[in-house]
């Protein structure tokens, strides 16, 4: 079961606010305050008006700092767009842009195209020498177009040299046995 308090029930504020704040007699022509009785109860049910005052103080002092910052870093930045006096606000001056012509001509024009990519070859043919050496002359650059038969790559002779010198001096050494061998057969 819920009770109510027994000033919201009977629609009677006023006097429970009679209850809390009982009314003061005044002396006519006494200048000094009088304390009023109040019972345990009502002192501690009594409002505390005096705690509000320095909140409210605090709230003006704090209002003011935040006028006062606001002032002194932000208007210098907004005044520039503000209108000065009662004038009323322009239109802003269109601005003027330059702007270079010139007579439409045929003509051609060159085009460059950067890209990056792989290139491959419809064919490809694997070169290989008969003999081993080292080269002294490549006769053609990569890419080129080459046909069978054309002279691609020079390779050093002399060890080549060497070789066919000692084989002509063992032919010859041959025909010389050869050649003796004949006459000596004849006799």
């Amino acid at each position: 079961m819920i009770s109510k308090p027994a000033a919201l029930g009977t629609g009677h504020a006023p006097d429970a606010l009679q209850e809390r704040n009982p009314p003061r007699a005044t002396v006519p022509g006494a200048n000094a305050p009088q304390s009023p009785e109040l019972s345990p109860q009502e002192l501690v049910h009594a409002p505390k008006r005096a705690s509000w005052s320095w909140v409210g103080w605090l709230i003006l002092i704090a209002l003011a700092t935040a006028a006062w910052t606001y002032r002194l870093t932000w208007l210098p930045w907004i005044a520039p767009l503000l209108p000065v006096g009662n004038t009323a606000p322009s239109k802003p001056a269109a601005r003027v842009i330059p702007v270079a012509t010139a007579t439409v001509r045929q003509r051609d024009m060159a085009l460059y195209l950067n890209g990056l990519g792989t290139a491959t070859a419809f064919k490809t043919v694997t070169v290989r020498s008969r003999v081993e050496g080292e080269l002294l002359k490549v006769h053609f650059t990569e890419g080129q177009m080459v046909r069978e038969g054309d002279v691609l790559a020079e390779i050093d002779s002399r060890a080549f040299e060497v070789q066919r010198d000692q084989a002509e001096g063992q032919l010859a050494r041959d025909e010389a046995t050869l050649k003796v061998a004949k006459l000596t057969l004849d006799r």
